[in-house]
This record gives structure tokens, sequence and C-alpha cells, in this order.
């Protein structure tokens, strides 16, 4: 069965998580994970991908040819394809009346500001040498997939609700600097 998708879906608040590859982004969504798990209106939503998850990131993974099949059965609300791998988020993750955090492609962003009323965008980024050690340090691609994404780094977004977020010097710090602007924008969407 299929949904149909009713656009500017009033109810469903999305924050949206962006930025260049080692940025940091899955682990301060993990973190942040954690420490709102007890908070009902609040949906950290898991990507399809066809990668396996790993330490860094968590995520159903689904096979090439499992993907291609769910996206034309129309399973997706919105894909992207990023060095190799296909990525998609499907629409019933996406709760009501709840804020829905969602790590995305910047490509991403305009879909869902033409299709949701309430989208704020976190765009994550650190310095370029803190980004290339966080990239070796993951050790999850080749240098030409490295290499491709350290020169990506410096790529801005455009969004209508952005917030730049610093994510270099103690994790712990960020960790904690990340989970109260979450808290902000939490409180902003459910308050009004």
């Amino acid at each position: 069965m299929s949904t149909i998708f009713k656009k500017n879906q009033s109810m469903k608040n999305i924050i949206l998580i962006c930025g260049p590859s080692g940025a940091g982004k899955d682990t301060l969504i993990r973190e942040a994970r954690k420490y709102f798990a007890s908070y009902p209106r609040v949906n950290f939503v898991k990507r399809y991908i066809t990668r396996p998850p790993d330490e860094f990131e968590d995520n159903f993974f689904v096979c090439e040819q499992g993907f291609n099949i769910l996206m034309q059965s129309n399973f997706f609300l919105v894909t992207w394809k990023s060095y190799g791998h296909f990525y998609g988020i499907p629409e019933y993750l996406i709760k009501e009346d709840c804020c829905n955090f969602i790590s995305v492609s910047r490509k991403t962003i305009s879909f869902f500001e033409e299709n949701f009323k309430n989208v704020y965008t976190i765009y994550v980024t650190a310095d370029y040498e803190t980004i290339k050690k966080r990239l070796t340090h993951r050790n999850r691609e080749n240098m030409n997939i490295l290499k491709q994404r350290l020169n990506r780094y410096s790529f801005d977004v455009e969004a209508k609700n952005k917030i730049v977020f610093k994510n270099q010097g103690p994790l712990e710090v960020s960790v904690e600097n990340f989970i109260s602007l979450c808290s902000s924008i939490i409180s902003n969407f459910l308050t009004n």
C-alpha cells in the first residue's frame, strides 16, 4: 500500500543535519539520540543505505538491487547517491507532531523546504585539518574517495533556516553544545 504525500505537512517538524564528510555528524547524532531517548516527541530518523552500518553510523542496510526495488515501488520519500552509495528516507519514519532529526545530503534540503512547513537545517562543519584527521581515522574509503571528500569540504549549503554548528575541539564540549542547540530547536517547535 502506498501513501499519498501531502505537501507542507504542518504537524511534521523537520530538523535536517548536513555537512561535509568528517564533520562529525554521526557522532553528534548518536550522542543526541541517547540524550533524547526518553523524549516521546523527538525522533531520530534512520536512513536506508547501500552500505552496512559501522561504529560511526547507524542505518538500515539494503543491497543496491533491493534499494532499486524499493525506489521503484515509491517506498522512499527522497533518495540521493553519494560516493557510490544510495541513501533513502521513507515517509513512514517521519512522525506526526514530533521533532524529526534527519541526516541528509545538502542536495535534499530544497525538497524538504518545499514539502514541509517547519524545517530547520543544522550545518555541521569543522576546520580542514580536523576533517582530514577524522576521515583518515575512520578508514572507510580508498584514497581517491578520501580526496574527493576533502575537495568538497568547503562547500556551503543554501537553506532558509540554517544554523552553522562548528564541531571541533573536545568531543564532550561539542556534544553538550549540540544537545543544547537541539533542545532549543525542539522547544521552539513544540511550544509554537
